[in-house]
Protein backbone atom coordinates (compact mmCIF):
# COMPACT_ATOMS: atom_id res chain seq x y z
CA UNK A 1 0.00 0.00 0.00
CA UNK A 2 1.10 3.66 -0.79
CA UNK A 3 0.90 4.32 2.85
CA UNK A 4 2.26 8.08 3.58
CA UNK A 5 -0.37 9.22 0.53
CA UNK A 6 -3.18 6.80 2.32
CA UNK A 7 -2.22 7.90 5.71
CA UNK A 8 -2.52 11.66 4.42
CA UNK A 9 -6.03 10.88 2.44
CA UNK A 10 -7.05 9.40 5.65
CA UNK A 11 -5.93 12.26 7.46
CA UNK A 12 -7.61 14.76 5.94
CA UNK A 13 -10.77 12.95 5.27
CA UNK A 14 -11.74 10.81 8.08
CA UNK A 15 -13.22 11.47 11.00
CA UNK A 16 -14.95 14.45 12.38
CA UNK A 17 -12.88 17.46 11.33
CA UNK A 18 -13.22 21.01 10.33
CA UNK A 19 -12.76 22.55 7.45
CA UNK A 20 -10.18 24.46 8.87
CA UNK A 21 -7.90 22.14 10.30
CA UNK A 22 -8.54 20.00 6.62
CA UNK A 23 -7.53 23.67 5.12
CA UNK A 24 -4.56 23.93 7.43
CA UNK A 25 -2.68 20.55 6.90
CA UNK A 26 -3.25 20.90 3.13
CA UNK A 27 -1.50 24.14 2.67
CA UNK A 28 0.12 24.81 5.44
CA UNK A 29 1.18 21.44 6.68
CA UNK A 30 1.90 22.93 10.41
CA UNK A 31 -0.49 23.14 13.45
CA UNK A 32 -0.46 26.57 14.38
CA UNK A 33 -3.09 28.39 13.18
CA UNK A 34 -1.63 31.45 13.90
CA UNK A 35 0.80 30.80 11.16
CA UNK A 36 -1.56 29.85 8.84
CA UNK A 37 -2.99 33.21 9.08
CA UNK A 38 0.88 34.96 8.19
CA UNK A 39 1.25 32.77 5.28
CA UNK A 40 -2.85 33.51 4.18
CA UNK A 41 -2.39 37.24 4.30
CA UNK A 42 1.39 37.70 2.91
CA UNK A 43 0.70 35.08 -0.12
CA UNK A 44 -2.76 36.19 -0.86
CA UNK A 45 -1.47 40.08 -1.02
CA UNK A 46 1.87 39.56 -2.56
CA UNK A 47 1.27 36.67 -4.51
CA UNK A 48 -0.97 38.24 -7.27
CA UNK A 49 1.26 41.30 -7.10
CA UNK A 50 2.41 42.45 -10.51
CA UNK A 51 5.28 44.26 -11.67
CA UNK A 52 8.75 44.36 -10.48
CA UNK A 53 7.69 45.47 -7.09
CA UNK A 54 5.67 42.15 -6.40
CA UNK A 55 8.50 40.05 -7.45
CA UNK A 56 11.09 42.49 -4.65
CA UNK A 57 8.31 42.07 -2.34
CA UNK A 58 8.10 38.34 -2.40
CA UNK A 59 11.78 37.85 -2.47
CA UNK A 60 12.11 39.34 0.76
CA UNK A 61 9.24 38.28 2.66
CA UNK A 62 8.92 34.70 1.21
CA UNK A 63 12.47 34.10 2.72
CA UNK A 64 10.38 33.94 6.03
CA UNK A 65 7.92 31.85 5.36
CA UNK A 66 10.22 28.95 3.08
CA UNK A 67 12.72 26.44 4.31
CA UNK A 68 15.46 28.46 2.66
CA UNK A 69 15.52 31.12 -0.59
CA UNK A 70 19.18 31.93 -1.40
CA UNK A 71 20.14 35.37 -3.12
CA UNK A 72 18.56 36.54 -6.13
CA UNK A 73 15.65 34.17 -6.93
CA UNK A 74 12.95 35.49 -8.09
CA UNK A 75 9.37 34.05 -7.69
CA UNK A 76 6.28 35.03 -10.15
CA UNK A 77 2.97 36.25 -10.15
CA UNK A 78 0.39 33.37 -8.49
CA UNK A 79 2.92 30.84 -7.54
CA UNK A 80 1.07 28.08 -5.50
CA UNK A 81 2.91 27.36 -2.40
CA UNK A 82 1.74 24.31 0.16
CA UNK A 83 4.16 23.36 2.69
CA UNK A 84 6.49 26.49 3.06
CA UNK A 85 8.67 25.30 5.20
CA UNK A 86 9.63 21.80 3.40
CA UNK A 87 10.58 23.94 0.17
CA UNK A 88 14.18 25.03 -0.22
CA UNK A 89 15.34 27.24 -3.24
CA UNK A 90 19.14 28.18 -3.98
CA UNK A 91 20.22 31.08 -5.13
CA UNK A 92 19.69 32.68 -8.72
CA UNK A 93 16.58 30.48 -9.34
CA UNK A 94 13.85 31.73 -11.69
CA UNK A 95 10.42 30.85 -10.71
CA UNK A 96 7.71 31.72 -13.52
CA UNK A 97 4.16 32.92 -13.81
CA UNK A 98 1.71 30.06 -12.20
CA UNK A 99 4.37 27.41 -11.13
CA UNK A 100 3.21 25.07 -7.97
CA UNK A 101 5.54 24.09 -5.49
CA UNK A 102 3.61 21.40 -3.63
CA UNK A 103 5.78 19.94 -0.93
CA UNK A 104 2.05 18.22 1.46
CA UNK A 105 2.21 14.24 2.32
CA UNK A 106 4.67 13.22 5.33
CA UNK A 107 7.33 14.93 7.25
CA UNK A 108 9.89 13.10 4.79
CA UNK A 109 8.55 14.60 2.08
CA UNK A 110 10.19 18.39 0.45
CA UNK A 111 11.51 19.74 -2.16
CA UNK A 112 14.65 21.11 -3.05
CA UNK A 113 15.72 22.91 -5.81
CA UNK A 114 19.49 24.17 -6.75
CA UNK A 115 21.29 27.66 -7.63
CA UNK A 116 20.57 28.57 -11.25
CA UNK A 117 17.21 26.69 -12.11
CA UNK A 118 14.47 27.47 -14.08
CA UNK A 119 11.22 26.71 -13.57
CA UNK A 120 8.83 28.21 -16.56
CA UNK A 121 4.90 28.89 -16.25
CA UNK A 122 2.74 25.91 -15.15
CA UNK A 123 5.48 23.93 -14.26
CA UNK A 124 3.98 21.40 -11.72
CA UNK A 125 6.14 20.01 -8.87
CA UNK A 126 4.22 17.52 -6.39
CA UNK A 127 5.66 15.29 -3.25
CA UNK A 128 3.26 12.44 -2.91
CA UNK A 129 5.37 11.13 0.08
CA UNK A 130 8.82 11.71 -1.09
CA UNK A 131 11.28 14.09 -2.13
CA UNK A 132 11.97 16.32 -5.02
CA UNK A 133 15.67 17.91 -5.27
CA UNK A 134 16.54 19.83 -8.95
CA UNK A 135 20.40 19.71 -9.05
CA UNK A 136 22.46 23.05 -10.26
CA UNK A 137 20.93 24.84 -14.05
CA UNK A 138 17.96 22.61 -14.61
CA UNK A 139 15.90 24.15 -17.01
CA UNK A 140 12.09 23.34 -17.22
CA UNK A 141 9.84 24.17 -19.71
CA UNK A 142 6.50 25.51 -19.66
CA UNK A 143 3.66 23.09 -18.12
CA UNK A 144 6.21 20.32 -16.87
CA UNK A 145 4.90 17.89 -14.29
CA UNK A 146 7.09 16.14 -11.81
CA UNK A 147 4.99 13.89 -9.57
CA UNK A 148 7.52 11.92 -6.71
CA UNK A 149 5.50 8.81 -4.74
CA UNK A 150 9.16 7.94 -4.79
CA UNK A 151 12.76 10.22 -4.79
CA UNK A 152 12.73 12.36 -7.96
CA UNK A 153 16.11 13.67 -8.62
CA UNK A 154 17.36 15.61 -11.63
CA UNK A 155 21.45 16.77 -12.15
CA UNK A 156 23.06 19.47 -12.85
CA UNK A 157 22.22 21.11 -16.30
CA UNK A 158 19.42 18.51 -17.31
CA UNK A 159 16.65 20.14 -19.56
CA UNK A 160 13.25 19.79 -19.95
CA UNK A 161 11.01 20.89 -22.98
CA UNK A 162 7.65 22.13 -22.77
CA UNK A 163 4.99 19.40 -20.97
CA UNK A 164 7.28 16.88 -19.95
CA UNK A 165 5.48 14.47 -16.94
CA UNK A 166 8.28 12.13 -14.61
CA UNK A 167 5.60 10.12 -12.71
CA UNK A 168 7.51 8.95 -10.29
CA UNK A 169 5.10 6.53 -8.68
CA UNK A 170 4.39 3.10 -8.89
CA UNK A 171 1.24 1.08 -10.31
CA UNK A 172 -1.25 0.14 -7.32
CA UNK A 173 -1.90 -3.62 -7.41
CA UNK A 174 -5.09 -5.09 -9.70
CA UNK A 175 -5.55 -8.57 -8.43
CA UNK A 176 -7.44 -8.40 -5.75
CA UNK A 177 -11.26 -7.57 -6.40
CA UNK A 178 -12.44 -7.18 -2.62
CA UNK A 179 -10.83 -4.08 -1.70
CA UNK A 180 -10.07 -0.95 -4.12
CA UNK A 181 -7.61 -0.86 -6.49
CA UNK A 182 -6.12 2.53 -4.18
CA UNK A 183 -5.53 0.16 -1.10
CA UNK A 184 -3.49 -2.15 -2.88
CA UNK A 185 0.54 -2.65 -2.97
CA UNK A 186 2.49 -0.29 -4.88
CA UNK A 187 6.28 0.12 -4.19
CA UNK A 188 7.13 3.71 -5.83
CA UNK A 189 11.17 3.33 -7.00
CA UNK A 190 11.53 7.09 -8.15
CA UNK A 191 13.39 8.65 -11.41
CA UNK A 192 16.50 10.00 -11.48
CA UNK A 193 18.01 11.95 -13.92
CA UNK A 194 22.13 12.30 -14.19
CA UNK A 195 23.91 15.39 -15.08
CA UNK A 196 23.14 16.83 -18.81
CA UNK A 197 20.27 15.00 -19.96
CA UNK A 198 17.91 16.20 -22.39
CA UNK A 199 14.09 15.57 -22.65
CA UNK A 200 12.24 16.72 -25.54
CA UNK A 201 8.57 17.74 -25.50
CA UNK A 202 5.74 15.59 -24.23
CA UNK A 203 8.45 13.25 -23.00
CA UNK A 204 6.93 10.65 -20.16
CA UNK A 205 9.28 8.99 -17.96
CA UNK A 206 8.08 5.92 -15.83
CA UNK A 207 8.67 4.87 -11.86
CA UNK A 208 11.65 3.24 -11.83
CA UNK A 209 13.79 5.05 -14.70
CA UNK A 210 17.34 6.18 -14.61
CA UNK A 211 18.48 8.33 -17.07
CA UNK A 212 22.00 8.19 -18.06
CA UNK A 213 24.66 11.27 -17.84
CA UNK A 214 24.30 13.01 -21.26
CA UNK A 215 21.34 11.31 -23.00
CA UNK A 216 18.85 12.45 -24.72
CA UNK A 217 15.27 11.45 -25.10
CA UNK A 218 13.23 12.32 -28.46
CA UNK A 219 10.37 14.62 -28.12
CA UNK A 220 6.67 12.25 -27.47
CA UNK A 221 8.79 9.32 -26.07
CA UNK A 222 7.72 7.12 -23.19
CA UNK A 223 10.48 5.92 -21.28
CA UNK A 224 10.08 2.65 -18.91
CA UNK A 225 13.51 1.34 -18.90
CA UNK A 226 16.70 2.81 -18.15
CA UNK A 227 18.80 4.67 -20.48
CA UNK A 228 22.98 4.25 -20.07
CA UNK A 229 25.12 7.06 -20.16
CA UNK A 230 25.01 9.20 -24.02
CA UNK A 231 22.57 7.19 -25.22
CA UNK A 232 19.69 9.03 -27.96
CA UNK A 233 16.19 7.43 -27.45
CA UNK A 234 12.72 7.55 -29.21
CA UNK A 235 9.91 5.89 -29.68
CA UNK A 236 6.67 5.31 -27.44
CA UNK A 237 7.73 2.75 -25.96
CA UNK A 238 11.89 4.79 -26.31
CA UNK A 239 14.06 2.46 -27.76
CA UNK A 240 17.58 3.05 -28.19
CA UNK A 241 18.46 4.78 -31.89
CA UNK A 242 22.18 6.00 -31.46
CA UNK A 243 25.14 6.57 -29.02
CA UNK A 244 26.88 10.19 -28.67
CA UNK A 245 30.23 9.06 -27.73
Amino acid sequence: MDEVATQFQEQITSGRRSALSVYRDVVYGRQSLAGLAVFEALTGMLGPMPGAAGLALRRIVYRRLLGSLGRGSTIGQGVIIRHPHKIHIGSSVVIDDGVVLDAKGGPETGITIGDGVVLSRGTILSCKGSTITLGEKVNMSIGCLVHAAGPVRLGRYCMLAARCYLVGVGNHGMDRTDIPMMAQHVASQGITLDDDVWLGAHVVILDGVTIGQGSVVGACSMLAKDLPPCSVAVGAPARIVRTRK
